[in-house]
């Protein structure tokens, strides 16, 4: 999210967290406003007094829309939010009433949210494609071998990593299965789980438990999602629902080659064969079969990276995502 933001900002723009802002590899300038009992729905007060009229309030999390929308209503402003793809539980059937009550613009990364959007009876004028900026190599190159030393890869490893924050359904655990398998077979492979998220300690117990110690690293913030894929050979997207697409293009961008589940918005950027290998369902057994095919066919990694970049630089770029908010800030 917040690597979004950086991407997307320009100098005149501020970038507010109520509360303590989430962790990031390096220094970022955000400004950390005081919220009642640590919760960000109540930081409306501390929100309107940063707010000017007329200001455009954007959203990153579902936790701040309720403010930003009710100090965009005081100041005569506008009120954005952005999630990385619809909710699956419960909130999906009272989205329409959510974002119709608090009269904000919601943005989704691709036209197939919005259309479900439509069809759940949302008002189409209060929906927008907002596609994910992904940096394609214009913030200056990463160091591979570096990185790969600093992970303890050796030279013949296969490096796996997973581009999602730890969270449900993005299938982290199932990722560990097909690790366990791929491990009872070569010892070669490596995982790497970056970011964080509410599963994190779970994980890292669950990969202790099935002797996968000394195979996966948790990285946390030490490096971007964009730094690690650039490392890895295979990126594994074990979606099991929507859990973002930032993760995943930033591996596309690297030519990292994936291997994914086609579930929601991971349909419209990975076509089997094409941008990625594409897997019907999370199933740990076919995911090790397929990233095992993958790591002894160098060609046809090649081939699939080479395509997935291509893809995201016509389809994803900086300038494309930053054009399309600026006309969303224009006529929301």
């Amino acid at each position: 999210m917040v690597e979004q933001l950086l991407i997307l900002r320009r100098p005149e723009e501020d970038i507010i967290s109520l509360g303590p802002p989430p962790p990031f590899p390096v220094r970022v300038d955000i400004t950390s406003l005081h919220v009642p009992f640590g919760m960000p729905s109540l930081g409306a007060r501390s929100l309107a007094r940063k707010t000017g009229t007329g200001t455009i309030l954007h959203a990153w999390s579902p936790q701040v829309i309720g403010p930003a929308s009710k100090v965009s209503e005081m100041v005569n402003g506008k009120a954005i939010l952005s999630l990385p793809g619809l909710p699956d539980n419960g909130k999906l059937e009272k989205l329409p009433w959510i974002i119709g009550s608090m009269k904000a613009i919601l943005t989704l990364p691709t036209g197939a949210g919005v259309k479900q959007g439509v069809k759940l009876g949302c008002n189409p004028k209060l929906l927008a494609v907002l596609p994910p900026p992904v940096s394609t190599g214009n913030s200056g190159p990463v160091d591979v071998q570096a990185v790969r030393r600093h992970l303890g890869v050796e030279p013949g490893d296969i490096l796996l990593n997973v581009p999602a924050e730890m969270v449900t359904g993005a299938g982290h655990k199932t990722t560990l299965w097909s690790h366990c398998i791929l491990n009872g077979s070569r010892n070669n492979f490596k995982l790497v789980l970056p970011g964080h998220g509410p599963l994190r300690a779970l994980l890292r117990k669950f990969s202790k438990n099935i002797g996968l110690h000394d195979k996966v690293m948790f990285t946390g913030s030490k490096y971007s999602m964009r730094e690690l894929a650039a490392a890895s050979d295979i990126s594994i997207c074990c979606f099991q629902k929507n859990v973002g697409l930032v993760g995943p293009l930033a591996a596309m961008a690297a030519g990292n080659v994936l291997v994914a589940t086609g579930l929601g918005d991971m349909a419209v950027i990975c076509k089997d064969g094409e941008t990625a290998a594409v897997i019907p369902e999370a199933d740990s057994r076919k995911f090790a079969a397929t990233i095992l095919h993958l790591a002894d066919s160098p060609d046809k990694r090649a081939k699939l990276g080479k395509n997935a970049r291509n893809y995201v630089r016509n389809n994803f770029s900086n300038t494309t995502a930053r054009n399309k908010l600026d006309t969303i800030y224009e006529f929301s």
